[in-house]
């Protein structure tokens, strides 16, 4: 069924009527595929400061929500603060960034009254005391059952202003979504590692279609329908931030393709079936733009100044009313020619060319993150480089400083089996049995079921017990030789 039927006349009457229905002609005078792509809109609603502003979605969301609130919005996400001890970024809210459109609809469900599972259910456990709760960022560290359920009590209150809230911002993420057989829910990023190594069989990944995402979508708006404003508007879009990897095995830049994609398609057919929702063109506008002057060094991120300009285009066709003084578009600081490296910069080097077997350069890029930057990193960041040091040591047969490396690993990041694992190797090795034992029972506490670090821990078992074995059969063959004892031939 189509999304929209047109006489032939009212067809062609569109198409004369607006300018901007022709693709721009490169060769014809146009700013709207310059440098920065100029895209127009119809709004069906308007709003204004008096209205609060519920923004739900992915990291590109919180860069809205900070423009927003700048000129003066009231947004109940805000108030979501978690303390930079416990995040890996500078947004006090990242906490709340939702990726997948299942995770969205959690989220709503459980502030409309229902509960969610028990926390021993629903939150993961990572480590020795530690858990992580699945429904928000992997970025944020794990802690204890007790604060994780503050976060969620946090974030469920933030939720519960929805009644409040006239204007809905939705921001769509990634198609790919990992389910969790236990819950029977989608979780809104991929689990920890040391929870899938404790739980292999408990998860699994699902690329979602066009069907998964529209239905998903119709769900939302039920939920919105029953427990929102009265009166309630939803803009929604397509993030333009890619992923940084797919789990599927295929070319990222061709995964990302189709997973914007199949949302996009989503997003019309949603907008087309209700009156109070409306498309945005974020991802438009950024994808049609020159990278270097939208996108962070890392060819993920949004410029600050391209987030306003969006957040600015919406305001200047939804709040007539509205006097702000319109952002200018700026190449992003990482991207200037003057721009000082940083230890990400660093880490990005050194990890491709570990994977590209260029050892000692990516253990010079260890280095300098480490002897430059160290003091700006967090301990997740600093267990990362040393991690990678290590692994980098380890390739190019430097036992001893690999061994090294990974000891301040498991020192910054104790609840890790992924460095006990290496450091009991690393000591394995260098005839370190007894600490290699130690080493990797303690990786096998956190992470009870990898298999990996079975194998690891059997093996250095064997080893030990094979010289303890070899010193003793020594020490009775000598006694043997001493007395005049012919030593009996070996059985095949």
């Amino acid at each position: 069924m189509p999304l929209a039927r047109f006489s032939a006349t009212d067809a062609n009457r569109n198409l004369r009527r607006n300018r901007a229905s022709m693709w721009p002609d490169g060769r014809l005078p146009t700013e709207r595929l310059g440098e920065l792509a100029k895209l127009t809109f119809k709004p069906s609603f308007t709003f204004s400061k008096a209205d609060r502003i519920m923004t739900i979605g992915s990291c590109f969301a919180r860069e809205m929500e900070h423009r927003l609130a700048t000129l003066g919005f009231d947004l109940p996400m805000k108030a979501v603060v978690v303390p930079p001890e416990e995040r890996a970024t500078k947004t006090e809210n990242d906490l709340i960034s939702k990726f997948t459109v299942e995770s969205m609809e959690n989220e709503l469900v459980w502030a409309s009254g229902q509960a969610p599972p028990a926390p021993e259910k629903l939150f993961l456990e990572v480590g020795e005391g530690l858990w992580h709760d699945p429904q928000l960022v992997n970025n944020v560290h794990p802690a204890s059952i007790e604060r994780v359920g503050e976060r969620r009590a946090m974030v469920q209150d933030a939720f519960r202003q929805l009644p409040s809230c006239r204007i809905v911002i939705i921001t769509l993420g990634l198609a790919e979504a990992w389910f969790d057989h236990e819950t029977g829910l989608y979780l809104n990023t991929a689990p920890p590692l040391p929870a899938i190594n404790r739980h292999p069989d408990r998860f699994s990944l699902d690329v979602l279609d066009y069907e998964d995402i529209s239905t998903a979508l119709e769900r939302i708006y039920a939920l919105l329908k029953a427990h929102g404003h009265p009166d309630f508007k939803v803009l929604i879009t397509v993030s333009p931030v890619p992923f940084k990897a797919t789990f599927t095995g295929e070319d990222a830049i061709t995964a990302n393709s189709y997973s914007k994609a199949v949302q996009r398609a989503a997003c019309q057919a949603f907008v087309a079936r209700h009156e109070n929702v409306d498309y945005f063109p974020s991802f438009e506008i950024v994808t049609l733009s020159h990278r270097e002057l939208v996108y962070e060094r890392d060819n993920v991120h949004i410029g600050g100044s391209t987030v306003a300009y969006i957040v600015d285009q919406v305001l200047g066709n939804y709040t007539p009313d509205l006097e702000f003084k319109p952002a200018k578009v700026a190449t992003p600081k990482t991207r200037r020619a003057n721009v000082e490296d940083n230890h990400l910069d660093f880490f990005a080097r050194a990890k491709h060319h570990f994977e590209a077997e260029e050892f000692d350069p990516a253990a010079e890029c260890c280095r300098a993150a480490i002897d430059r930057f160290y003091e700006r990193m967090s301990d997740r960041e600093k267990g990362s480089v040393h991690s990678l040091y290590g692994s980098t040591l380890t390739r190019l047969g430097r036992w001893d400083e690999a061994a090294a490396q990974f000891e301040v690993c498991t020192r910054t990041s104790p609840a890790e089996a992924e460095h006990w694992h290496k450091l009991g190797r690393a000591y394995h090795r260098l005839g370190r049995r007894k600490d290699a034992i130690a080493a990797l029972e303690r990786a096998a506490e956190i992470s009870p079921n990898d298999a990996g670090v079975k194998k690891s821990l059997a093996k250095a078992r064997s080893a030990l017990g094979a010289v303890g074995g070899a010193r003793s059969d020594g020490l009775i063959l000598g006694l043997k030789r001493l007395l005049g004892v012919r030593p009996e031939p070996e059985s095949l």
